[in-house]
């Protein structure tokens, strides 16, 4: 649902469903690199960085965060 409302342009909704899905599983590296997709709409780019580094340190070897 999250990327739903990212793709949609809300990212209230967005931050809000993404951050639920990191509440049930805190190591979710796609939501946490969607979380920071929707910190880059806001130009929040600081935290949207350590969203990417956090997805980076809960699965150094996941693909899509290393290609963030």
């Amino acid at each position: 649902m999250g990327v739903v409302f990212l793709r949609a342009g809300n990212t209230a909704d967005a931050k809000q469903e993404f951050t639920a899905a990191l509440q049930l599983n805190p190591d979710s590296v796609d939501a946490r690199l969607n979380l920071g997709a929707a910190l880059i709409q806001e130009k929040r780019f600081t935290e949207a960085m350590w969203e990417v580094l956090e997805a980076l340190r809960s699965n150094p070897k996941s693909v899509p965060a290393i290609g963030s």
